[in-house]
């Protein structure tokens, strides 16, 4: 008798089996960090139909490939990106504001378009990163602190003691 259940759990073993020896070795790794590298710096361009598809079918490629310690190209734990990761709830918020307001108030500073660029760039992700410190250690660090006040922990003897 054929088994269905066992068929398809046999052909999705396979398929993730696949899907990890691509993804899990350092070539594609680089591949995907340099798509993510040129499409951020417009030096590829994708047709916008598929563009974040392609874009997210990478950063998926490294996230995947982030999980195996051995085959890391960039190792991503050091103290800029636990740094980065602590206030990147702020970064997330304050980011789109800063660049409104930067778009608002920054001018022209050379005829060089690389090097406006350049300066704009500079200016907005330096201009996050400082917000974003400041909210989190003056704004978020208090209710991150406060919410340990109402943290409820019961010890495994308080079963047997309110039983």
């Amino acid at each position: 008798m054929y088994d269905v259940r066992s068929y398809w759990s046999n052909f999705i073993q396979r398929r993730k089996q696949c899907f990890l020896r691509l993804v899990d070795n350092k070539l594609m790794q680089l591949i995907s960090w340099l798509v993510i590298f040129l499409s951020c710096g417009s030096f590829i361009n994708l047709p916008v139909v598929i563009n974040n598809e392609v874009i997210s079918v990478f950063a998926l490629f490294i996230i995947v490939g982030q999980a195996n310690v051995k085959n890391r190209l960039i190792p991503l734990e050091n103290r800029t990106f636990d740094f980065l990761g602590k206030i990147s709830y702020g970064i997330y918020v304050i980011h789109p504001l800063v660049i409104f307001f930067a778009e608002k108030f920054i001018v022209k500073f050379s005829n060089v378009e690389v090097i406006n660029y350049l300066t704009v760039y500079l200016i907005i992700v330096a201009s996050t990163i400082t917000l974003a410190y400041v909210s989190y250690n003056y704004f978020e660090k208090y209710f991150l602190n406060l919410k340990h006040k109402f943290e409820v922990v019961r010890s495994s003897n308080s079963k047997t003691i309110s039983a």
